[in-house]
């Protein structure tokens, strides 16, 4: 079972007689959970991917990456983080905006967005550092902040931010 399905993390079997027996699985929660459309992919951290089915409850906990509607008819994971390791991110972005409510991976990209506050947020995969400060002055210094629906911070271009209201 193990091989067939990594995150397993148990497996007890019970004897009920008259040649019956119960086997109850234990799983490791996923790390996060990848929803291309209608379905759900669980994601450990060995980059292991399988599609969960949506009313049982390792595809309801932890955390959901959305995907654009482009990926419809995506049946798989294969090469979807090619672009932007998301476990890479994982702690910033949380530590960065903390009442983020989607984070939208623009598959096969090097962009992704995150939704905080009525804000959407872009941001390019490489020196994220960097454009996670840019937010912090921005959100310090920049007195329309609030106003705003609209903040890339690199997607177009690592030198500037462009904002939207």
């Amino acid at each position: 079972v193990r091989q067939e399905y990594p995150f397993t993390k148990s497996a007890h079997i019970t004897f009920l007689g008259n040649q019956k027996v119960k086997v109850d699985f234990d799983f490791y929660s996923p790390e996060f959970l990848v929803k291309l459309w209608e379905k759900k992919f669980g994601v450990w951290g060995n980059n292991n991917a399988e599609e969960l089915n949506p009313s049982r409850s390792l595809g309801k906990t932890g955390f959901v990456i959305d995907t654009p509607w482009y990926l419809s008819g995506t049946s798989s994971l294969s090469g979807f983080f090619y672009e932007v390791d998301f476990t890479r991110y994982k702690n910033n972005l949380q530590e960065a905006f903390p009442k983020m409510k989607r984070f939208v991976y623009l598959a096969w990209s090097q962009n992704f967005v995150v939704f905080e506050e009525n804000k959407m947020i872009f941001l390019f995969k490489e020196e994220l550092e960097h454009q996670l400060q840019k937010f912090a002055r921005l959100k310090g210094y920049y007195s329309g902040y609030n106003a705003l629906t609209t903040v890339d911070l690199g997607s177009l271009t690592q030198d500037k931010v462009i904002v939207g209201g």
